[in-house]
C-alpha cells in the first residue's frame, strides 16, 4: 500500500496563539513526527530519544501499515520555525462485542512540547478527531494513557486491559521437563495465517470485547514490523512431531517486561494445555534472546486463560487488569448496535422472554430500553423528571464499566454511594444482560 501526500490542513481560528496551526500530517512530516514522539511523547527514562517509539512511528508512515495513514495524525505547528508543538494519532479499527462488530478509534502518541503546554492543544485535537470519528460512524473511542488526564475529554476507565500470572523460574524448569517429546516449535510464516486466524477465534469467544484482525493485519504482524518496534513479536507455531500444527504463541524478547514470558498462546480444540505447554517452556528456556537471569516467567494472557487452570498451583495470583479509557458519545446508538448480544444474554437468563421497560438514570439524562418478549423493541432518550427518580441510577460514566463487563453491578453498588438499584426486577435484569466478563483487547498497533 502506498500513500500520497494530502493537503496541509486548515489553520484553526480556535487555537489560543495565532502562530499555531492545527492540521493533519503528510509524508513530508515523517522525520519531524518521529523525532517528536521519540523525544517528547515517550523519551527514555534517561531523557534520550526512544528508539522503540521512533521505529513504531516510522511504521505508520512507510506505506506498509494496513490501517494507519499519515493523515490519521494531527499536528499543531508553530509557524515561526515549523516546530511541532503537539500531536496525536487516531488508529481506526473494528472491535467485537460478543461477536458483534462496531467501529473504534484508538488514540496514541498524545503529547505536547513542554513549551506549549496548558494552552488546550490536546483538547483542540480531540475536538477535530472526535468530529472525524462521528463522520466515520465510530461508536467508541479508546485510549491507554496517564492517570486521570483523559477524563476531562469525556473518557472513563471502563474496559479490562492486561492481567497476568507468573511462576518461578525453577517451577518453569520443572514443568518443561515434563515434555513428552511429542511436540515441537517453529517460527510462524505467512502460510500459517489461515491457522492463526482460526486460533484467534477461540480467545475471542472467551471475551466480551475483542478486536477483529483480518488477513492483512496478520500479514503485517508476521512480516511488517522491525526491531526495535515495541509491537514486534516472535510468532511461533506448536506442532506435533509428525508436522501437524496445533497452536500458536508469541513473545517479545526485546522488551524489558516481556524478556521472559509470553503474551499470546492458543491451541486448537481437543489438545491438552498440560501436554503441550512443556514444549513451549522448553523452547523459551533455550531461546538465546531470552533473559537468562529473570527469576519469574510471566504469562501475560489477561485475567482468564485455560493455561492458568492447567498450572493453577504453581502460578501466582492473577495480577488484576488495568483499564482502558473509553468514550461512547452516543450510548443509545451503541446499545442498538449490540442489542442482539444483550437479547441472547437475556434469553439464557432467568428473565428470558421479559417484556417491560428498563430506565437508566444518569442523573442529568438517561435512556429507556423497551423489551417485548425478550427482544429490545426500542431505545430512546429519557430525562429523569427529578434527580432522585426511582430506578437504576449511575453517576458520571460508571454505566460504561457495567456495559463493557469491567465491573459487576455489585461492585459498582459497593464503590459508588450514588449508584443505586432499588428494585429486584431491575437488579436481576441488569445482572442478566450486563454480567462482569473478561475482555481481550489486542489492539491494532
Amino acid at each position: 500500500m502506498h500513500f500520497t501526500e494530502t493537503g496541509a490542513g486548515i489553520s484553526s481560528p480556535h487555537l489560543p496563539d495565532h502562530r499555531l496551526m492545527l492540521r493533519t500530517a503528510t509524508l513530508a512530516d515523517v522525520e519531524a513526527v518521529i523525532n517528536f514522539n521519540a523525544t517528547t511523547v515517550h523519551p527514555t527514562t534517561e531523557g534520550m530519544p526512544n528508539a522503540r517509539i521512533a521505529e513504531r512511528t516510522r511504521s505508520f508512515f512507510d506505506g506498509n501499515h494496513p490501517i494507519v495513514r499519515p493523515d490519521d495524525f494531527t499536528l499543531v505547528i508553530d509557524q515561526e520555525g515549523g516546530r511541532i508543538a503537539s500531536s496525536m494519532v487516531m488508529i481506526r479499527q473494528m472491535w467485537l462485542y460478543d461477536g458483534i462488530p462496531f467501529s473504534v478509534g484508538q488514540f496514541e502518541f498524545v503529547g505536547t512540547d513542554p513549551d506549549y503546554r496548558r494552552q488546550g492543544l490536546i483538547r483542540r485535537q480531540f475536538d477535530m478527531l472526535h468530529q472525524r470519528a462521528a463522520e466515520q460512524g465510530q461508536l467508541l473511542q479508546a485510549i491507554n494513557g496517564i492517570p486521570w488526564f483523559y477524563r476531562q475529554f469525556g473518557y472513563e476507565y471502563a474496559l479490562d486491559m492486561g492481567g497476568s500470572r507468573a511462576a518461578l523460574r525453577s517451577q518453569v524448569e520443572e514443568w518443561s521437563r515434563a515434555d513428552s517429546g511429542n511436540y515441537q516449535v517453529r517460527s510462524a510464516t505467512p502460510a500459517d495465517i489461515p491457522l492463526l486466524m482460526q486460533l484467534y477465534t477461540y480467545p475471542r469467544e472467551r471475551a466480551a470485547i475483542s478486536v477483529r484482525r483480518d488477513e492483512a493485519m496478520w500479514q503485517y504482524e508476521l512480516m511488517g514490523r522491525h526491531l526495535p518496534n515495541i509491537y514486534l513479536r516472535h510468532h511461533c507455531i506448536l506442532e506435533t512431531k509428525t508436522g501437524g500444527a496445533i497452536g500458536h504463541f508469541a513473545y517479545a524478547s526485546h522488551l524489558p517486561w516481556l524478556r521472559f514470558g509470553i503474551d499470546r498462546y492458543e491451541l486448537l480444540p481437543g489438545h491438552s494445555w498440560a501436554e503441550t505447554t512443556p514444549a513451549l517452556l522448553r523452547f523459551i528456556l533455550s531461546a538465546p534472546e531470552m533473559d537468562t537471569q529473570s527469576p519469574l516467567f510471566t504469562f501475560w494472557l489477561s485475567t482468564s486463560h485455560p493455561v492458568y487452570q492447567a498450572y493453577a498451583k504453581g502460578l501466582s495470583p492473577i495480577t488484576p487488569a488495568n483499564a482502558w479509557y473509553i468514550r461512547i458519545p452516543d450510548l443509545a446508538a451503541f446499545l442498538q448496535q449490540i442489542a442482539p448480544a444483550l437479547e441472547q444474554r437475556l434469553a439464557q437468563s432467568p428473565l428470558c422472554g421479559y417484556s417491560g421497560e428498563l430506565t437508566l438514570n444518569f442523573y442529568r439524562n438517561g435512556l429507556s430500553l423497551h423489551f417485548s418478549h425478550g427482544q429490545i423493541a426500542q431505545i430512546e432518550a429519557w430525562r429523569p423528571p427529578y434527580h432522585r427518580e426511582p430506578g437504576p441510577s449511575f453517576p458520571n460514566q460508571t454505566f460504561l464499566m457495567l456495559l463493557l463487563g469491567h465491573r459487576s453491578l455489585d461492585e459498582l453498588l459497593a464503590f459508588y454511594p450514588d449508584c443505586l438499584v432499588e428494585h429486584d426486577l431491575a437488579y436481576a435484569l441488569l445482572n442478566s444482560i450486563f454480567p462482569k466478563c473478561p475482555s481481550l483487547v489486542w489492539e491494532i498497533g
